[in-house]
């Protein structure tokens, strides 16, 4: 799929070089003027697939070095099983899952049960060179809600600080959605995610990452609660709302109908940033889609 683009671009390139009646117009600025960019191709539906069978034929993984050790909390959750997989094919030498629900499926990843609300795990995170937390609850009890997405992930930083952890990468939500949403529901939700946020800028702040995903799509099938789609559909939804079109009207609509009209993105590349911020390729926040695609790519082998 990348070689069809790559021929595309460059018939397109040679078309505009003749249209602009100069065929030793360098190629670089053909492209530049063009409105094509590596990043456009990268961040692409079709050059970066996200589905299990397009991974596995497109990328080729940045390897960590030798004795890298990650821990993922939430590691048996919808995201925090594809970022240990995903620390798994980067070569990761221990990865281990903190979860309060069970055993992660793949007997490398090494498994610790705990509730972080009320368990120190300090002694597991010791001797880490990252933690991604993937920790975050739903539901309709804002009290719930809060704890869930707030406390358990600050009280996570925290005990990660105490152990000399040097990273720390956190799940959280695009920014354009509580704008849009927190006057209607979901309020804790919302507030534990800015608590664990502002907690993270003082743990760590110079070596932390924030991915911040808005509607997350992947696997296959549908769920209600949390709400998913499968990859399918949910690629088809994305490339849908990736257009010109699209994009100029959410740009401009109001705060629901602009979250209703972004861009969702794949469960896939949610773990990819995440351990792109856990290796080092990416710190600060990852808002959106787009971002979130482009740094999902810096592990991405050349």
């Amino acid at each position: 799929k990348n070689a069809d683009i790559l021929k595309s671009v460059k018939i397109g390139v040679e078309k505009f070089c003749v249209s602009a009646g100069d065929d030793k117009i360098n190629r670089n600025e053909a492209i530049k003027r063009a409105g094509i960019t590596a990043a456009t191709l990268i961040a692409s539906p079709l050059a970066l697939r996200s589905s299990v069978a397009d991974e596995k034929a497109i990328f080729q993984f940045k390897q960590a070095p030798k004795g890298t050790k990650v821990v993922v909390l939430g590691g048996t959750g919808f995201v925090g099983s594809r970022v240990c997989d995903t620390l798994l094919k980067c070569g990761v030498d221990t990865v281990i899952s903190v979860s309060r629900t069970g055993t992660a499926p793949n007997p490398k990843i090494t498994s610790v049960t705990a509730d972080l609300l009320t368990d120190n795990i300090t002694t597991q995170l010791k001797g880490s060179n990252a933690v991604i937390s993937c920790i975050g609850v739903i539901g309709t009890n804002d009290a719930e809600l809060e704890k869930g997405n707030g406390e358990a992930n600050v009280r996570a930083m925290r005990q990660a600080k105490d152990a000399g952890v040097d990273r720390f990468v956190y799940v959280s939500v695009a920014s354009a959605v509580p704008s849009a949403l927190e006057n209607f529901a979901l309020k804790g939700y919302f507030r534990g995610k800015s608590e664990a946020e502002r907690e993270l800028s003082l743990a760590f702040p110079e070596n932390s990452t924030v991915v911040r995903p808005s509607f997350i799509y992947g696997g296959d099938s549908f769920n209600v609660a949390p709400p998913r789609v499968p990859e399918g559909y949910g690629s088809f939804v994305k490339s849908i709302l990736s257009t010109g079109l699209i994009r100029s009207i959410a740009g401009v609509a109001p705060g629901i109908m602009k979250v209703t009209l972004s861009p969702p993105v794949a469960v896939d590349m949610v773990a990819a940033a995440c351990v792109s911020g856990a290796l080092g390729y990416r710190e600060g926040i990852i808002d959106g889609t787009d971002a979130i695609d482009l740094a999902a790519a810096e592990i991405k082998a050349n």
